[in-house]
């Protein structure tokens, strides 16, 4: 048990360090053909989500649990991440 604790707030750490935000911006501007203020728009529509949903995922992880909410809250990132790449997969053919 302590093992898969210690692989989540590993998990978390990265997630944390936001390497997404740091290619953004090239990766908008070069691959996906918009401009920095779009690019920045989107970029600040998901900082604004992440913030207003602190709160309810604590209510959340009062419910079921830190662990639980830790291990969906990655979840929906991973599938988040697998639909923003298909949809950007589409606009190059």
């Amino acid at each position: 048990m302590s093992r898969n604790i210690s692989l989540i707030y590993l998990a978390v750490f990265l997630k944390s360090l936001s390497f997404f935000g740091a290619i953004t911006v090239p990766y908008f501007s070069q691959l996906a053909k918009i401009n920095f203020t779009q690019a920045f728009f989107t970029q600040s529509w998901f900082q604004f989500w992440i913030f207003f949903l602190e709160i309810p995922m604590g209510v959340v992880a009062d419910k079921i649990g830190r662990t639980k909410t830790v291990a969906l809250g990655l979840l929906l990132f991973t599938i988040d991440m697998l639909i923003w790449a298909f949809f950007l997969f589409l606009l190059h053919f």
